[in-house]
């Protein structure tokens, strides 16, 4: 879970803690997990912010 106003990021493992009780953000086994996890986020993230290209106006 990211907050990009708020510079603040948390990880939890739903399966084993669905009430997201237990942050694991600074647990080094979830580090290639979280990478991928930032990777996506931004690449998602730059996708929504591109806008659609200019289709041109039709007659």
């Amino acid at each position: 879970m990211k907050f990009d106003n708020l510079d603040v990021e948390h990880l939890f493992n739903l399966e084993l803690d669905p009430l997201e009780q237990h942050d694991i953000l600074g647990n080094p086994e979830f580090q290639d997990t979280l990478t991928e996890m930032r990777r996506r986020y931004n690449e998602l993230k730059e996708a929504v912010a591109k806008p659609p290209p200019y289709q041109g106006i039709t007659f």
